[in-house]
């Protein structure tokens, strides 16, 4: 992954750099094994049909403090040459973002700040350091995502205000979710694959994913539907998502990585079937546990153990995909067989990274 060629040497002193590194690695870890937590309670609150709970903790907690602690990770090189300092204050960022749910939940005044005051302070640090990067695609990538940060961040009162946690977890699915998944993907699978991505569908399928969430929240939905699966066909179509076989080059790592990109068009597929046969929710669901979730186990196995430095087992296998799939198609039919299939998906990608004898 190109996150910028050249920036080997951000800090003067050894001793800084491994101080730097040794935060950054906790950081990571920490933010990964909280968001495991919160996404724990949001996948019990549903055994106990507690929506108040599930999305609190699942989508402001589990996925996006998941996804900000990937984007920190990924965007790193980039905050290290703004110095240690700024690296440092993405740590702080990070921070607050953990607290944001449980404020969000326990009802406090203007809980919302908690997100919004670090989301635009990301957007202005990530935004500030992209501009310092040659490469077109790098740049784009990153402008991208912090764009989709400050976006998510100015819009967080309007989506508190008017509909409460409802409102807060549409906003972060359709305005920083998805198109964090574009942003970062534009890059990464593009550059695996060797392809040549067309760069202005990239902020095309970003302003229409967040066109979308603002639809929702007003409760137009038919308008809502049309931009996000807009959205989801410009990426596609931009990323190049159907010449995922490029990517195949012999390693199971590459193998795996190809097949889950197919595996995301499927899930594609499916949200447009979604909205010719069923309600905004059963879009919502299948976009969240399917798209998202599928991005999740395509990069989580590689990502995760490079960023928070543990060791990774590699044991390729494209159960976590199959689970994914069927638990987004189920969602509409039964809350409790999704569950479950979502469940297990997280098991079989945990049993891809740990070194342990396999699950039997």
């Amino acid at each position: 992954m190109n996150n910028g060629a050249g920036w080997d040497q951000p800090y003067r002193g050894l001793g800084v750099e491994r101080r730097m590194h040794k935060m950054r690695l906790w950081s990571i870890r920490i933010g990964v094994i909280v968001s495991v937590f919160y996404s724990g309670l949001g996948l019990h609150a549903v055994l106990q049909g507690d929506i108040h709970r599930h999305a609190t903790f699942m989508v402001p907690g589990g996925l996006t403090l998941f996804a900000s602690t990937i984007a920190y990770s990924y965007s790193a090189l980039v905050l290290r040459r703004l110095g240690a300092g700024v690296e440092t204050l993405g740590m702080l960022l990070l921070a607050m973002l953990a607290l944001f749910p449980i404020f969000l939940y326990i009802g406090v005044s203007y809980a919302w700040m908690l997100y919004t005051v670090p989301a635009i302070v990301m957007a202005i640090i990530v935004g500030f350091g992209a501009l310092k990067l040659s490469n077109r695609v790098s740049r784009a990538s990153y402008l991208s995502l912090a764009f989709s940060y400050a976006a998510s961040g100015i819009l967080m009162p309007l989506a508190y205000q008017a509909t409460d946690v409802y409102g807060v977890a549409v906003l972060l699915s359709l305005s920083l979710l998805v198109p964090m998944i574009y942003a970062v993907s534009f890059q990464s699978y593009t550059l695996t694959c060797s392809l040549r991505p067309t760069i202005w569908l990239l902020p095309a399928s970003v302003l229409a994913s967040i066109a979308s969430s603002v639809a929702l929240l007003y409760r137009i939905n038919d308008v809502s539907s049309v931009l996000v699966l807009s959205s989801l066909l410009f990426y596609a179509v931009g990323a190049r998502l159907y010449a995922a076989a490029k990517c195949q080059r012999g390693t199971r790592a590459h193998q795996y990585f190809a097949l889950g990109h197919y595996v995301v068009l499927a899930s594609i597929a499916y949200a447009f079937y979604a909205v010719l046969t069923s309600s905004i929710s059963v879009l919502l669901h299948s976009i969240l546990i399917g798209f998202i979730g599928l991005h999740i186990a395509v990069h989580a196995p590689m990502m995760v153990p490079v960023a928070a430095g543990i060791p990774n087992a590699r044991r390729f296998t494209p159960l976590p995909y199959a689970l994914l799939l069927a638990a987004a198609a189920a969602w509409r039919y039964s809350c409790i067989v999704s569950l479950a299939l979502v469940v297990f998906s997280l098991l079989s990608i945990v049993a891809i990274v740990a070194r342990k004898p396999r699950l039997r």
